[in-house]
């Protein structure tokens, strides 16, 4: 995969994720604080996007751009397969927008499948009705591969988010207290 690949992702990411301040050139490296680090640590994830985690928590963000020089000596070890899990494991930890994606081409495709049986219908009632079996069979699988479609979209919001209340991330952060401390709770 290349660079522009990375940038694509980023992009695409940024926008469609509960992310919304991930880096749109996609981040390389981080530097984070302790604290950072302490609310990252309380997330119990196995499959993570550490970078993405990082975003998630809220805490100041600043650019540092550099330029990247090319390895000097060896191949990097991160494979074509990890990056696709790195993607995948993005979208399941903090995107429903594919199970968006599906409910509306669930919705779409069955449009079409009833406008081909309403089709196939005027056919039959006309003199030259030759294409109206074709037409029907198409709208039909079209109908029930849309309502598969669209119920995989709507039982995948439901465990989308039973996941992402499994996952135990924190329902808040908080950065700093300020005011009196008085011991008193």
């Amino acid at each position: 995969m290349s660079e522009s690949f990375a940038t694509g992702f980023s992009k695409v990411y940024q926008r469609y994720s509960d992310v919304p301040s991930y880096p749109s050139e996609g981040p390389s490296q981080i530097l984070v604080a302790r604290s950072v680090l302490d609310v990252l640590n309380e997330m119990p994830e196995l499959n993570r996007n550490v970078l993405a985690m990082a975003a998630w928590t809220g805490f100041d963000q600043r650019r540092v751009y550099f330029e990247q020089l090319p390895r000097p000596h060896g191949a990097s070890k991160w494979t074509s397969k990890k990056k696709m899990k790195l993607v995948v494991d993005s979208f399941v930890e903090f995107s429903h927008a594919p199970l968006q994606w599906l409910a509306f081409a669930g919705v779409t495709l069955g449009a079409l499948g009833v406008l081909a049986l309403l089709g196939s219908l005027v056919l039959v009632f006309t003199p030259a009705s030759g294409g109206a079996g074709w037409l029907m069979v198409a709208g039909l699988v079209l109908a029930v591969g849309g309502f598969n479609a669209l119920a995989t979209g709507v039982l995948g919001e439901y465990v989308w988010r039973a996941g992402d209340d499994a996952r135990h991330r924190p329902a808040f952060i908080v950065k700093s207290v300020t005011g009196p401390s008085s011991g008193n709770a």
